[in-house]
């Protein structure tokens, strides 16, 4: 039966050779399969295009529409805060609500 040897220098330097060789050996190991990410096997990199991207100025402002403003942290008249969606109603009511009342209400 073998005596226990502490590591010593020779056999550090032993196994980072072995570990290198290894890894060299992988390394050649996936350049040979093509293993590698597509991004590593093809510098170029291939734009995508959008439907938008060959519309016209008319047809794009067709699609989106007119754009609407509302400036939340101001008074504003019953017909205007009607014309909002529900959602900003119910945000615009809230501010308020805080302001008058502090953070502590949320009804």
């Amino acid at each position: 039966m073998e005596a226990f040897r502490p590591a010593t220098r020779n056999s550090e330097e032993e196994r980072t050779a072995q570990i290198t060789e290894e890894n060299e050996i992988l390394q050649d190991m996936i350049e040979r399969s093509g293993l590698r990410s597509p991004l590593h096997r093809d510098k170029r990199r291939i734009a995508c295009s959008l439907p938008s991207d060959h519309m016209s100025e008319e047809e794009l402002q067709a699609k989106n529409g007119p754009v609407e403003h509302w400036n939340l942290n101001e008074p504003m008249t019953p017909g205007k805060f009607r014309s909002m969606p529900e959602d900003l109603q119910d945000l615009y009511l809230k501010r308020l609500q805080e302001q008058i009342f502090g953070k502590a209400f949320h009804p």
